[in-house]
């Protein structure tokens, strides 16, 4: 009798640690199927990603002058670039007198 009581005390304590357990590996599948699907989603984004990439690249490469000249960019480092040619006539004419200072 003692026994029989024991046994299906022990018995039901198995059996709910086994429930428990199935209803956590359930859990776990659940969570890896969601992780595995998030990570397909992400995966078929950098693919797309570098595709449009790789298209814009190719786009870039065949880009016509006239377009690159109206960027703000061009313009700016084109100023830029007057400037210092400018500077560097102003010294050139100095040089030259310097030089002519000397040889006269």
């Amino acid at each position: 009798m003692y026994i029989t009581r024991f046994l299906k005390s022990v018995t039901g304590r198995v059996e709910h640690e086994i429930k428990k357990l199935r209803q956590e590996n359930e859990e776990y599948c659940t969570l890896a199927e969601n992780r595995l699907k998030e990570l397909n989603q992400m995966q078929n984004s950098l693919a797309t990603a570098i595709k449009q990439q790789e298209q814009l690249r190719l786009q870039m490469k065949h880009l016509p002058t006239a377009v690159v000249w109206e960027t703000p960019e061009y313009k700016g480092l084109e100023t830029h670039f007057a400037l210092i040619c400018e500077e560097l006539s102003k010294y050139k004419a100095l040089y030259i007198a310097e030089c002519d200072k000397l040889v006269s």
